[in-house]
């Protein structure tokens, strides 16, 4: 992949093979068990759309992505038994990583910084169960706004250890 209009359409592996930017939505995992491998590549945005997005998707993994000034870095709905690994996500003017209505999905080696919402978050009214939540590191920052590391108010049966939440928000809290 070396542009924004190339959304993995078919199951397996598909690769950044350079940095790339978008005016909006970039990205969207458009068939089950498709892999999308940034290689450490970066995805930018210019703060309004989604970095990356997988809606009713089974099986979807999205790894090693530098992701920022979307207004969702990373953003699932109806997904489920997926993977998100090993990517940075900054400066996005919602939540970075914001699921809706999803299921049985590890996030793992995660690292969310400098957002104007909430670092990881769901939409209210939607339930997310299942999912497992290792080693992360989830922050927000915006002055003025309630934010968290970790909004986890739609969350069911849900297993987090060894993750990392922090708000310097004076209406934050860290998970």
């Amino acid at each position: 992949i070396s542009s924004c209009t190339q959304d993995p359409n078919a199951a397996g592996t598909w690769q950044l093979t350079q940095d790339i930017a978008s005016a909006g939505t970039c990205l969207e995992l458009l068939a089950d068990n498709a892999i999308l491998d940034c290689a450490g590549h970066s995805i930018t945005g210019n703060g309004s759309g989604i970095g990356i997005s997988a809606v009713g998707r089974k099986g979807v993994t999205i790894k090693n992505c530098i992701l920022q000034n979307f207004t969702n870095n990373i953003f699932l709905e109806g997904t489920s038994n997926s993977f998100i690994i090993n990517n940075t996500a900054a400066n996005a003017s919602g939540e970075s990583i914001k699921i809706v209505s999803n299921n049985n999905t590890v996030f793992s080696d995660n690292i969310v910084q400098s957002n104007k919402h909430h670092g990881f978050g769901s939409t209210t009214g939607y339930a997310v169960s299942h999912n497992n939540l290792f080693v992360n590191n989830f922050g927000a920052s915006e002055s003025g706004f309630e934010t968290s590391g970790f909004d986890l108010r739609n969350f069911i049966n849900t297993t987090m250890l060894n993750n990392i939440g922090i708000s310097t928000s004076n209406n934050g809290r860290g998970i």
